[in-house]
């Protein structure tokens, strides 16, 4: 049965098993899921800035745990930053550069994911909302525009449209213009209505224009949106010139003119010249010249402008006389076209009215005058006659008595040329006036009448001559004059002057002197008559026939007329001459001395030299001065006082000889002195004057101190009061105010104040003391007389102060801020000194424990860590100690000092804070957040990590103060840096162990250490392929089919089929 089995299966199968193994690979696909909104519709703004995080987050997951990696396809737009999360992968969106509405409103991105062999695609829409982020813009990339206006442009109307466009949406825009006084004056810029994005804008002309007042103009437009974002625009604007303007003259300073009379018929006399008012007009006019009325001198050429002389201009004719030579007229110039049509004026409307096509002018010609006419006398030859020996008389017509003779001059020249000199050839005579000016009438006057001597010459030829002042040309004219003989000899002394003296007193009668004088007439003429004129009342009388002069009354008083002047006359028929006769009267001593005043009052201080007064005695005499007779002199009668006076003898002055001293007069103050005045003559005259002098008191003492210091003392709490009276006297009279006494204190003082009459010091009111700040008061009392100059003594005056216990103790060192070791114990650490300006005190320092308290977040009881020693002021931790700086920083402590023998007021103490900062020691050691940490890390198949990855960050604190902590571990795989950050340094394969545990450290600078553990659990990577090993037999029956399945392995990841094959055999 079993060798027909073989051969039925051709001997033993010998199941060979074929293994073939197809791998199909179980990764799976990456999967976007929203971690943030349900759709995937996103608006943001379009101000948003760079680096702004978008409100976007994508959160994908991959089910084989791999790491995956992000991209889009905006990326010049959004950086893609991931983050690792325990269940996936966060992404946040970051925005790369900003939005632009008015460029791109929508994006459509695409975000994609994937791990390295699929990818999976997200897409998101984002809208831009417009934001009004952009200014307006006008229709000109330049932003300038340049126009032309007419200047007779009217008001209202347009010359420049313009737009400006604003991408943004609802974005209303205004316009502005914006220039100088004059173009805000004349244009305005209107807005018209928008339209989508654009706004219309007009420049209106909005006054009027005038080429030549101002061509150009220039100006800004502002286009301002609707939330303050402008721009602008230039606007330039030239005006063009209008045939608006009549002529205008240029020159117009040299339409002054003067000219010389001889001008010939056609010379020139000046030029007018005008121009086309319209300066900016391309075709220019041209210009007609005329006369606005008939003009009898001139004549105007009417292309040139030329004036030229039409007539004879003699400005010696009666026209141009009465004109003064001066001519005015007016030239008009009108506008002409080239075919000399006249310049049509035009009507410009509300801005220019009509104007004018000519303007005129005013020509001014001055016609000077030319000395062309010589003068010209009315006759060549007059007859004369005049007295002879007649001085000032003037010559009068012959025959006709009483009418002067008038010689008429003329020349008709004007100005300068007509003026003319006057002239006589003989000196004995002169005319008047001796020089005119185109006329005048010329009179002959005798200068000399000491050549008009009919005895010697009975007629004499003069010659007249007028002589012009510029040409120096010369007419002449004759006089024939006839001498009248008269008679011309007057009698004459013969002497001109007569003197004689005579004794005062003298008797009628007596002879003074004879006077003599001479006639050169004969007959009737030489007889002579002698008289007296200003005779005083007929003192004297002269005999008429031989001329002896006598005393007529017995009235001669030297001392009422010393000297007499006569005029003694010498008369002929009809001539006279006088003389002076001067009478001398001698004197006699007949006048005793008159003294000016009987009685004479001055005043005398003691000790001094000149009488506050001065006397001089003063008397007169009326006898002849400077003789005997009345010479003066002074004499001072002896008295019980006059050995201190003297007098002058020469000038009766009174002076001091020797001082008094009032005390020394025993109460006379009144001295009374004669002076008796005597002349020289004989037999001597006298007269007498009183004198009365009253002495002056002097103050000359001054007051003097009972004693020259004074002293006291008083407590420093004193208000009030009487403190000490000095005295003082005076030796000058009782009761006088040289002796009258008044007190003052020297120097300036809020303390005391003392009576200025009794001297008495007091506590001024108000006044406060203090020891303390000063012990003594030293004053000078100075004691004052009423005299002049006002005299004084001095004393000095000390106040003294007694303590009074008043005063409050002062801390020197309080407040003030010390610090101390924490945990301190029973160890002073700051002494508190204060200080009291009474002289008896008894400080006591203490601790107020109630207002002591330590400050942290809230205030609290010290809890009696501290003491202070009552005598010294030493503040201590206690016995007990307990301060600890990591829970407490800082104490306020009040303390207190007391003056235990405190008077008034009671009781005294003074309070003041110290501050203690607690210092730090380092008594904590570094504290981890965690005993332990764990964190994951995917496992690093490769031999060489390119770049540390990072795991967890931990953190250690120190509750020392300003402790610096370093972190240090035990581990091969990783690391930790100083800011507690764990990274993995190495390669880790988690097939080899799926967890890593270490130890890190924490080091205080005070070399404190503590420790805590860290695990770390390794995330599994598909990089292992499946390693399948089969070594199994397996029981086939005969009959089993092929293709059927013999093993199933159940690995997860990967499935394997085996077949049978039949051996070939």
């Amino acid at each position: 049965m079993r060798l027909r089995m073989y051969s039925t299966l051709g001997l033993i199968l010998l199941l060979v098993l074929l293994v073939t193994v197809d791998r199909v690979d179980s990764n799976g696909q990456p999967r976007f899921k929203d971690a943030s909104k349900p759709g995937q519709y996103y608006i943001f703004k379009e101000t948003l800035a760079e680096g702004t995080q978008l409100d976007i987050e994508l959160y994908a997951t991959d089910p084989d745990g791999s790491q995956v990696k992000f991209s889009s396809n905006q990326s010049d737009f959004f950086n893609i930053t991931p983050s690792l999360v325990d269940s996936g992968t966060i992404v946040h969106v970051f925005l790369i550069r900003r939005f632009d509405y008015e460029t791109q409103r929508r994006f459509q991105v695409k975000f994609s994911v994937t791990d390295g062999a699929l990818t999976v695609d997200k897409t998101v829409r984002i809208d831009i909302e417009d934001q009004n982020d952009e200014k307006p813009k006008f229709d000109r990339n330049s932003n300038q525009y340049s126009i032309n206006v007419p200047e007779n442009a009217q008001k209202g109307s347009i010359h420049l449209n313009f737009t400006t466009t604003d991408p943004d949406t609802n974005d209303g825009v205004t316009y502005q213009l914006v220039g100088d006084s004059a173009s805000e004056s004349k244009f305005e810029v209107k807005k018209g209505s928008e339209v989508n994005t654009i706004t219309p804008g007009s420049i209106e002309l909005k006054g009027c224009l005038d080429y030549e007042e101002q061509s150009y103009y220039e100006f800004t437009i502002v286009a301002t949106d609707n939330t303050g974002n402008n721009a602008s625009a230039i606007v330039i604007v030239k005006i063009t010139d209008t045939e608006d303007k009549p002529p205008e003259f240029i020159n117009v300073g040299s339409y002054n003119q003067q000219v010389n009379e001889d001008l010939a018929i056609g010379d020139t006399v000046t030029t007018v010249s005008a121009r086309d008012g319209d300066r900016g007009v391309g075709m220019k006019s041209t210009i007609k010249y005329s006369f606005k009325d008939a003009n009898t001198y001139f004549a105007v050429n009417e292309s040139t402008g030329v004036i030229t002389v039409k007539d004879i201009l003699d400005r010696d004719s009666p026209n141009l006389i009465n004109k003064g030579g001066f001519l005015s007229f007016k030239v008009v110039a009108e506008e002409m076209r080239s075919d000399e049509s006249t310049v049509v004026a035009s009507t410009i409307g509300v801005c220019h009215g009509s104007t004018a096509n000519s303007t005129m002018i005013d020509v001014f010609i001055t016609v000077n005058d030319l000395n062309d006419n010589r003068p010209k006398f009315d006759n060549e030859t007059y007859e004369a006659s005049v007295r002879e020996n007649t001085r000032g008389a003037a010559l009068s017509k012959k025959g006709e008595k009483g009418s002067v003779l008038l010689l008429n001059v003329k020349d008709n020249d004007q100005g300068s040329n007509g003026e003319f000199e006057l002239s006589v050839n003989n000196s004995a005579f002169y005319v008047q006036p001796n020089k005119g000016f185109r006329e005048a009438l010329v009179t002959v006057i005798v200068q000399n009448k000491t050549a008009l001597d009919f005895e010697q010459q009975d007629v004499l030829v003069l010659e007249v001559y007028a002589t012009e002042s510029s040409t120096r040309n010369v007419t002449t004219a004759k006089i024939i004059v006839h001498l009248e003989n008269i008679n011309d000899n007057s009698p004459y002394f013969t002497q001109t002057t007569y003197s004689a003296s005579i004794p005062e007193n003298s008797p009628v009668d007596t002879f003074v002197i004879q006077l003599q004088a001479s006639d050169k007439d004969k007959g009737d003429f030489g007889n002579i008559a002698y008289a007296l004129r200003g005779n005083n009342d007929g003192i004297f009388k002269i005999d008429k026939n031989n001329g002896s002069v006598y005393v007529n009354k017995a009235q001669l008083d030297r001392e009422k007329i010393f000297s007499y002047y006569l005029t003694a006359e010498a008369k002929d028929t009809e001539l006279s001459s006088t003389t002076q006769l001067e009478v001398t009267l001698t004197d006699e001593n007949d006048n005793a001395p008159v003294c000016s005043s009987s009685d004479y009052v001055s005043q005398l201080e003691e000790d001094k030299h000149k009488l506050q007064r001065q006397i001089t005695i003063q008397a007169t005499d009326n006898d002849e001065k400077n003789t005997n007779n009345s010479k003066l002199t002074f004499h001072l009668e002896p008295s019980e006082y006059s050995g201190n006076f003297s007098v002058s003898r020469t000038t009766g002055l009174l002076t001091v000889y020797r001082s008094l001293d009032y005390e020394e007069l025993n109460g006379k103050e009144d001295i009374k002195l004669v002076v008796v005045t005597k002349d020289q003559g004989s037999p001597q005259l006298s007269c007498t004057s009183n004198i009365i002098i009253t002495v002056l008191d002097k103050n000359d003492n001054s007051p003097i101190f009972n004693q020259p210091a004074y002293s006291t003392t008083i407590y420093e709490n004193r208000t009030n009061g009487e403190v000490i009276q000095v005295n003082a006297t005076d030796k000058d009279k009782a009761g006088d105010p040289n002796s009258r006494i008044i007190y003052r204190i020297q120097e300036l003082t809020d303390k005391f104040r003392i009576d200025p009459n009794d001297g008495a010091i007091s506590v001024a009111s108000g006044a406060r003391f203090d020891r303390d700040l000063k012990s003594s008061y030293m004053y000078t009392v100075r004691a004052f007389d009423g005299g002049s100059p006002q005299l004084s003594g001095s004393c000095n005056v000390s106040i003294s102060l007694l303590d009074n216990n008043n005063k409050k103790p002062v801390f020197k060192n309080l407040p003030n801020t010390t610090s101390v070791l924490e945990n301190t114990v029973n160890k002073t650490f700051f002494r508190c000194i204060a200080v009291d300006k009474d002289t008896n005190t008894d400080l006591w320092y203490s601790l107020n424990k109630a207002e002591s308290f330590y400050v942290n977040d809230t205030k609290g009881d010290i809890k009696g860590l501290f003491v202070i020693d009552g005598r010294t002021g030493n503040v201590s931790v206690s016995i007990t100690g307990g301060i600890d700086r990591e829970m407490v920083e800082k104490y306020e402590l009040t303390i207190h000092v007391e003056d235990l023998n405190a008077e008034d007021p009671s009781p005294q103490i003074t309070s003041a804070t110290l501050t203690v900062d607690v210092s730090d020691e380092n008594d904590n050691y570094p504290v981890f957040g965690k005993n332990h940490y764990e964190g994951k890390v995917t496992e690093i198949a490769s031999e060489k990590l390119d770049s540390p990855i990072n795991v967890i960050t931990v953190k250690a604190t120190d509750a020392d103060q300003n402790k610096a902590i370093k972190y240090s571990d035990d581990s091969e795989d990783f690391n930790i840096t100083q800011e507690g950050l764990i990274r993995l340094v190495k390669a880790v394969d988690r097939e080899k162990q799926p967890w890593l545990n270490f130890t890190i450290f924490a080091e205080d600078n005070g070399g404190l250490i503590s420790n805590a553990s860290v695990s770390i659990t390794l995330f599994d990577v598909n990089d292992n392929s499946p390693n399948v090993t089969l070594n199994k037999t397996v029981p086939v029956a005969e009959d089993t089919m092929t293709g059927m399945s013999l093993y199933t392995s159940n690995h997860i990841l990967t499935y394997y089929k085996i077949y049978i094959y039949r051996d070939a055999k």
